[in-house]
């Protein structure tokens, strides 16, 4: 099972800047001409896009599944039952981006955790992953995102 995080609304909607093309009388998104970054972020590895390819989208399950493994609750990714959709709001976002800053910021007791959990040689990729999604929910919440659908 996976876990996209997905901006709603959209960023670009949200900054009214959203890159539009027609295609068989139909007027789509084109997130290949994505202005606000998320692109140039993910063709450089900042961070992982979800599964259908869509640049503002988050494989949250990277960080889901990094949380679990150095021993705090990787759940609290998953979002809240509302309406018949899972969403993380504000708040949860925040939350999370607390405990992303923290291990970042400690990083001895971080490198500690993954020596004790997982492997040494695990450090430069947990620390990636962090990176890449204190940038995200950093970003979002610039561009006016105040919740994400989560999707699995």
């Amino acid at each position: 099972m996976g876990l996209d995080w997905i901006p709603f609304p959209a960023p670009c909607k949200i900054q009214g800047k959203v890159p539009y093309i027609v295609k068989d009388g139909k007027k789509l998104v084109n997130c290949e001409e994505c202005p606000l970054g998320f692109k140039e972020a993910y063709e450089s590895g900042k961070h992982p896009v979800g599964i259908l390819g869509t640049y503002c989208w988050y494989r949250g399950k990277v960080l889901a599944y990094l949380l679990d493994d150095l021993g705090f609750d990787g759940s609290s990714c998953y979002g809240q039952l509302d309406n018949g959709r899972f969403v993380l709001r504000e708040g949860d976002l925040r939350e999370i981006l607390a405990l992303v800053t923290e291990l970042l910021e400690d990083r001895e007791g971080t490198e500690r955790l993954v020596e004790e959990r997982m492997k040494p040689e695990c450090l430069e990729t947990v620390l990636w992953v962090l990176e890449s999604a204190k940038w995200w929910i950093e970003r979002i919440l610039e561009l006016g995102v105040r919740e994400v659908d989560c999707w699995f």
